[in-house]
């Protein structure tokens, strides 16, 4: 297995469209659409539980025009605006991304095919492998033996041969044969008269564009129809040539400074995504969620950060008797304990019999009696999680 980090790169328009079109009309308890939102968070949430990758990053697209339409007006011009109701939970989707911790990645004039060209290329330079989550086929493009296309409809990884097999060419060849067939979703005119089995035949054989000859005879063996007629549709085509070519190549040198390690993906962010859960009443969201920032999965999942339970729960002098429920019930009404940390409270003597059977395996070295402190554990988890577990055990 490679050592090497995984860099996940997210489609994220890709999937927002996909949700918005698979999911009912659904509402928020003040009336705001969160049918593609719902969708959309799930598959995020969805990966980061199967597939918990350690380095993500979501790619986004700003605009619906961007410097291909400078260079051709009619470059998507088939696309509409977002639908009403879909319009508002784009910002909805950046922010939720935001709250489970996924960095996102957007710059004004370019797509998010750019953003992902421009994101594989340093990740491959620092030495990372790439994922990139999308059923875009123009990404098949990126495809080499470190990258690999995830399609999350069918859930499987796609490599240089899976590509070939679905387009006809290998990945280093898609660029040149959406050139020649063009692309009706993106408007790309390409050549008239070549279709796709023409141009897939011609760059399997000759390789790039400028590479097939220009008579048809030299074509022998490739058993095309109407080799003639191809011939004279590449030879009256070379305008519209040069005009894909250059609207289908994908920038990767766009103004992105993160690097790898920047992108480890530590967890969601509680306070934010609980808010966000509440807001639009989305709450199933939060208890799927596998990893929150700076928590130990314990702590996280079941009984809170450490930062936010109450210390007072966690922490009892050696010998002191136990306390009762109803001496219990008392502190938290003098100390006004809010009704979540109550609940969390409830959980500490499952707690502190997990404790006991985890410190047990563990060594420690504490800098002080008073306030014990683990400079090495040799288990996983922050200080903090590891010193309330300590005082919890004894």
């Amino acid at each position: 297995m490679s050592e090497r980090p995984t860099l996940w790169l997210l489609d994220s328009h890709f999937q927002i469209f996909r949700a918005y079109f698979a999911m009912p009309d659904l509402r928020a308890p003040d009336g705001t659409p969160t049918g593609a939102l719902r969708g959309y968070a799930a598959q995020l949430v969805k990966l980061l539980v199967k597939h918990r990758p350690t380095h993500v990053a979501a790619a986004w697209d700003h605009e619906l025009t961007s410097f291909r339409n400078e260079i051709h007006a009619g470059y998507k011009a088939g696309r509409t605006e977002a639908p009403a109701d879909l319009a508002p939970q784009f910002a909805l989707c950046e922010e939720v991304t935001r709250a489970l911790g996924v960095p996102v990645f957007g710059l004004e004039r370019f797509e998010a095919d750019d953003v992902i060209a421009t994101m594989t290329a340093r990740a491959l330079d620092e030495g990372a492998d790439v994922v990139i989550a999308t059923s875009d086929k123009d990404l098949g493009a990126l495809v080499s033996e470190r990258v690999s296309l995830f399609d999350p409809r069918s859930e499987t990884l796609l490599g240089p041969a899976e590509i070939e097999a679905r387009l006809g060419v290998a990945p280093d060849l898609v660029p040149d044969f959406l050139t020649l067939v063009g692309d009706a979703v993106d408007n790309i005119p390409g050549v008239p008269g070549i279709g796709a089995k023409t141009a897939a035949a011609l760059l399997r054989r000759f390789g790039r564009i400028e590479d097939i000859p220009a008579d048809p005879r030299e074509w022998a063996g490739l058993a095309l129809r109407g080799s003639a007629r191809a011939a004279k549709a590449l030879a009256d085509g070379r305008e519209a040539i040069a005009l894909a070519r250059k609207l289908v190549h994908m920038r990767e040198d766009l103004p992105i400074t993160a690097r790898v390690a920047d992108l480890r993906w530590q967890g969601a962010e509680r306070e934010a995504l609980a808010a966000f859960c509440e807001r639009l009443g989305v709450s199933g969201l939060f208890e799927r969620v596998p990893r929150f920032r700076e928590s130990w999965p314990i702590c996280s999942r079941r009984f809170g950060s450490c930062s936010s339970f109450p210390s007072a729960f966690w922490s009892r002098k050696a010998g002191s008797p136990a306390r009762s429920s109803r001496q219990r019930s008392s502190r938290w009404r003098s100390q006004r304990i809010s009704p979540m940390d109550r609940s969390r409270a409830r959980a500490e003597p499952r707690v502190r019999s997990a404790a006991r059977s985890i410190t047990a395996l563990t060594f420690f070295s504490w800098t002080s009696a008073s306030q014990p402190r683990p400079r090495k554990a040799r288990s996983p988890g922050c200080c903090r999680c590891w010193s309330h577990l300590r005082s919890a055990s004894m």
